[in-house]
């Protein structure tokens, strides 16, 4: 595990601490939640994109009324199912929100 998260662009966009703003400021998770839910999902969830995922589309799941939770499990089951990428999955919720 420890090796994955270290691997996990921490700083940098679409690491670890933007994927935590994101659940804090759009979800309204405190620090501590955010980490902790960041740390499940990585040990869930086997794709190498997820905080990119949750940086890029975590305001979208917001905006569409989803929990962060909801957004989480969806990210899982569909990874349990063979989509790979969890941007895959972000996409086809992108394509449910109506046209600006």
């Amino acid at each position: 595990m420890v090796d994955r998260i270290e691997a996990s662009n921490i700083s940098g966009p679409g690491g670890t601490i933007d994927g935590s703003r994101v659940l804090m400021e759009k979800f309204g998770l405190n620090a501590q939640q955010s980490l902790d839910l960041i740390t499940t999902g990585m040990q869930k969830i086997p794709a190498d994109d997820l905080m990119e995922s949750l940086t890029e589309y975590g305001p979208l799941f917001a905006e569409m009324g989803f929990s962060a939770d909801e957004m989480f499990s969806i990210f899982e089951s569909r990874a349990a199912a063979g989509v790979l990428g969890t941007d895959k999955i972000g996409d086809v919720i992108n394509d449910f929100t109506p046209a600006e």
